[in-house]
This record gives C-alpha cells, sequence and structure tokens, in this order.
C-alpha cells in the first residue's frame, strides 16, 4: 500500500521516486538478485512472510559459512542490503521502498573469501534454474578472522559471471577500516573484488550531494550511491548493556536481535545495494543487456560529481531515472516511440503484402501499427516468435474498440474488415525474450497494410505471397511509435 508523503532525499536525489511514478511497472519482477553477505532477516515486515521460498521476496539461498540452509541475518548489515534492493514499502521520515521492490532475492551467507568463492561457484551453477542477473557482493575485508579475507581466491568466478552476462557489483570500501583510522591517517587503494575488471564498484555520496568522506577513491570506483544517514529496514544484534554479544562482528546465532527501521546508516555497502537495485530495472528492460552495457548505462548517465580530495576529478552520481530511460532507448529498436495509436507506426507494402520479422517488445512499451482497408474482404494476420510462442496481440479499428485477438496459427488468421483503418497492437506483461514477426496479406476485395516488429535476436523473414490486393503505396499505413 501507498505510503502518504514525500520521497525520502536520497530516492530524490537518485531520480527514484521519478522512475517509480513515470514506470510503476519497472519493479525487478521475474528477474533474481543474488546477495552474497552474512543472512537476512526474512521475518522483517518489508522483506518477507516469516519463511523462504515460491512466493515470497526471499526465494532461496544458502548458509556457505555452516553448510546449511539458515541464512538468517546475525549481523544485520545483509537485511540491509536486500531491504534497499527490494522492501515493501514504509514509512520513516517520508516515503520509502526498495529500488526493485518485486524483484525475487537470493541470500547466499558468508563470512569469508572462500566462502564467498563457493556462493559465485553455486550462483554460476544455478543462474539459469532462477534467473539470476544481478549479483550483489560484500567481502568485509578486515571485519572477519585473520586470514579470511582474500578476494583473490574467486576472481575465476568473477570472470565466468562476467562472460554469463550477469552483472556483479560490490562496494568499493571505507576509509574508516582502513588507512583513515591511523594515525597519521591515509587513503589505502582499492582492493579486490572492486578493483576487478569485472566488477562494478559502488562508491558514495552524502545528502550534501558530496562525495562521502570514508568512501574509498581511484581505481575500481564507478559510482556513486547513497551513503551517508542511509534509510532501510535492519536487524539490531542483541546486545548488552549497549555491547554486542560476543563482539561486532560475532555470530549471533541465537537470533535475538531486534527487528527495526533505521535511518542513520553508513557506508559504501548502501551505495552497492543502490546500484544492484537499478542493475535489476535494467536487466527487467532487456535480459540481454551485457555487465559492460549496464556499466556504460549507469556511468553515463550519471551525475558528475567533485571529489573533494582530488581536485578536478568527478565520479558520476546514480541517477536511476535517467538510467533507466536510456535503457529504454538502446534496448528498443527502430520502432521506438510506436507506443500509441496516435504513434502508430505507418507500414509499407510490396505488391500488396507487408511483412515485418525480428522484432523487439519491450516491457512498457507496446508496438501500435497502422492499416487502411479500401474494400470489404477478407485480411489474414500470420504471427510469430523466435522463441516459440508470439506477444500479446490485438486488432483495432479507427475507433480503438477491439475487432480480435490474434492468435498464433500455422497459417495464419483470417479476419473480415470493413474499409477504414485499423491497427495492430503487440504487447507483452515483460520484456519479450526474442523477436517478433508478422505478416498481413488481403484476400480477394480486400486492401491492407502489414505490420512491422522489433529486432532483438535474429528471425527470419516470412512473406505470404499474394495477387495485389494490398496497397503498394506507404503513404496509407501507420503513424510512428
Amino acid at each position: 500500500m501507498m505510503v502518504a508523503g514525500p520521497w525520502v532525499p536520497y530516492a530524490t536525489m537518485v531520480g527514484q521516486d521519478q522512475t517509480f511514478a513515470t514506470y510503476p511497472f519497472l519493479d525487478g519482477s521475474n528477474q533474481t538478485v543474488a546477495v552474497v553477505d552474512r543472512g537476512v532477516d526474512y521475518r522483517h515486515p518489508q522483506l518477507g512472510n516469516n519463511h523462504v521460498g515460491t512466493g515470497q521476496k526471499i526465494v532461496g539461498g544458502y548458509n556457505f559459512r555452516d553448510g546449511n540452509y539458515n541464512i538468517l541475518d546475525d549481523y544485520g548489515h545483509g537485511t540491509g542490503v536486500v531491504g534497499i534492493i527490494a522492501a515493501d514499502p514504509y514509512d520513516l521520515g517520508g516515503y520509502n521502498q526498495g529500488v526493485a521492490v518485486n524483484t525475487h532475492v537470493l541470500m547466499l551467507k558468508q563470512e569469508s573469501s572462500l566462502d564467498i568463492k563457493d556462493a559465485l561457484d553455486w550462483v554460476i551453477q544455478y543462474h539459469s534454474y532462477y534467473n539470476i542477473q544481478v549479483v550483489n557482493i560484500t567481502d568485509f575485508i578486515t571485519d572477519v578472522p585473520n586470514g579470511a579475507y582474500n578476494a583473490g581466491w574467486y576472481t575465476d568466478e568473477l570472470l565466468t559471471l562476467h562472460n554469463l552476462g550477469i552483472f556483479v557489483v560490490t562496494p568499493v570500501g571505507n576509509g574508516e577500516l582502513f588507512g583513515l583510522a591511523q594515525n597519521p591517517p591515509f587513503r589505502p587503494n582499492i582492493l579486490l573484488p572492486a578493483a576487478s575488471p569485472y566488477v562494478f564498484g559502488a562508491g558514495g555520496f552524502t545528502l550534501a550531494g558530496v562525495e562521502y568522506n570514508d568512501s574509498l577513491r581511484g581505481a575500481g570506483l564507478d559510482l556513486l550511491g547513497p551513503a551517508l544517514d542511509v534509510t532501510m529496514p535492519y536487524y539490531l544484534q542483541h546486545k548488552v548493556g549497549g555491547v554486542p554479544v560476543g563482539g561486532f562482528s560475532q555470530f549471533d546465532d541465537d537470533y535475538t536481535g531486534t527487528t527495526t527501521l533505521v535511518n542513520y546508516a553508513k557506508g559504501s555497502s548502501w551505495a552497492s545495494a543502490y546500484t544492484a537495485g537499478t542493475a535489476v530495472l535494467l536487466k527487467q528492460i532487456n535480459p540481454n543487456f551485457t555487465p559492460a552495457q549496464i556499466s556504460s548505462i549507469l556511468t553515463s548517465t550519471g551525475i558528475a560529481t567533485p571529489d573533494n580530495e582530488n581536485a578536478g576529478i568527478t565520479v558520476p552520481r546514480l541517477n536511476m531515472f535517467a538510467a533507466v530511460n536510456q535503457a529504454f532507448q538502446l534496448a528498443d529498436d527502430s520502432n521506438f516511440g510506436n507506443s500509441s495509436f496516435s504513434a502508430a507506426k505507418k507500414l509499407s507494402f510490396s505488391k500488396g503484402v507487408s511483412t515485418t520479422t525480428g522484432q523487439k517488445l519491450i516491457i512498457g512499451h507496446p508496438d501500435f501499427y497502422q492499416f487502411n482497408v479500401t474494400k470489404s474482404g477478407s485480411v489474414n494476420f500470420k504471427i510469430a516468435g523466435s522463441n516459440g510462442l508470439p506477444p500479446f496481440c490485438v486488432l483495432f479499428n479507427s475507433n480503438q474498440s477491439v475487432v480480435a485477438q490474434i492468435n498464433y496459427a500455422k497459417r495464419g488468421q483470417k479476419v473480415n474488415l470493413s474499409p477504414g483503418k485499423y491497427y495492430v497492437y503487440f504487447n507483452s506483461a515483460q520484456t519479450y525474450t526474442g523477436t517478433y514477426s508478422l505478416t498481413v496479406t488481403g484476400t480477394s476485395g480486400s486492401l491492407a497494410t502489414p505490420l512491422f516488429a522489433r529486432p532483438a535476436t535474429a528471425f527470419s523473414t516470412t512473406a505470404i505471397s499474394n495477387s495485389g490486393l494490398i496497397s503498394d503505396s506507404t503513404s496509407d499505413a501507420l503513424l510512428g511509435k
């Protein structure tokens, strides 16, 4: 249920509010993000329904630290990451919700770089089964027992994920864990996994619109996201006298912590979570986007933010709305824009037949095509799809009333039409994976104009020969998108 009132400031700063208002259907549906972290409180009101599995936000996962299926949070961090990516709406100082509120989440619980290696091997094995499109990794580096951090152990897995088309994002790290806490302080270099060419590194900015002081700088920093006083669902460890039982980074396996909402979290981990959520939306627009394409979209649409420690250097700041807009244009084909009756694409014919093939259909961007019938008669519509089934197709008249639903049939579907203007409409609840094609041809006494389609993967052209019953001109066809 929607929460009354304005969005929280960070949501406005990254354009989440505009994205949600303009594209409410863009919510991460049918996508999966694997979160490699220290567990998740799936009992949290914003994250689940007290259990994991089909029909839930948290669809599964594994505990690689203990070798079991207990993925409950014992630290708090993973709950915050998942919350930023996919939390249901809530009110805490304004309207909040996850970036990709309906995405599926897998929690791969870990406590060392070797655990992460096992988790990434698991992602590689099961990526197709779960449709994993994005991976968010947090390797806690100094926050784990001695010898447990060595991201070099899983560099081969990072390359494999990249080659599989899976976008991997990680925080660049926070200086207070390293040199900034020393005397005298110094700024350490960004380490693996963010330093890997196959991983997207997220640093932080603040509510003042400047780079977060503790966020690391240098090679491996690709984008800035919210990092100081960030609002999110969280899980607070069990404490005695204000001190976490067993120490801050020790396990709280008794699960005696507190489910809560906070607005004081800090660190580049939250920037990574915002980036992961945005990447899920881009993958929903086009599952075929490569990691390099997503990286390019995110960085090229970002808002240039000065590095307040290095004069003359700027880093792009997440601009979710601009990134989504660019993704739609890159994902769509030459028909981009023909998403309404008034912008329907005009069809052209040759010898009374118009055939269009290899066309893409992008979520939220239906395709409209216009043709004219000059004599009463039967018109045949033949549609096909490269992934086996064609998308939803409807025929409208000039009054925008439904004339017929066009179904897949080997030889096409015949519809008796009177003279006038008609529209063929293609739509899909999700981005249509593959391409579609349609050929329209007239039978005795009719005059029609065939459809267009969109490219994504190659699709063979099918032509239906006809004896010139359809207009050969390109002038009495559709308007553009």
